[in-house]
């Protein structure tokens, strides 16, 4: 099983949690997201990282629909679902370590 770690840091004029660290696995040709941390943030709503982060363990990333989650609204430019389709997208650019 290859493991791996992949951090994005968004601008902070775009959203308000802009730290995200996704830790990686891989048993099969489909990366699984084992678990992401959302860095804490003095404003947007605390309970949406708690309830991504459970939701996201252990999930194949070809099971997000990408789309639905770009169309999340928030107060901010971009949501919490938009920056997670945001760092998906890039986690399946970049498939494992070394390539991408």
């Amino acid at each position: 099983m290859n493991k791996w770690t992949l951090e994005f840091d968004m601008d902070s004029k775009d959203t308000y949690k802009n730290n995200w660290i996704f830790h990686m696995k891989r048993d099969t040709d489909i990366p699984v997201i084992e678990s992401v941390q959302i860095a804490p943030a003095r404003q947007g709503c605390p309970g949406h990282p708690k309830t991504i982060e459970a939701l996201v363990r252990n999930m194949p990333v070809d099971q997000m629909d990408l789309d639905a989650l770009q169309r999340t609204t928030c107060l901010h430019v971009k949501s919490c679902g938009m920056n997670l389709a945001d760092c998906v997208f890039a986690n399946k650019a970049k498939a494992e370590p070394g390539k991408g």
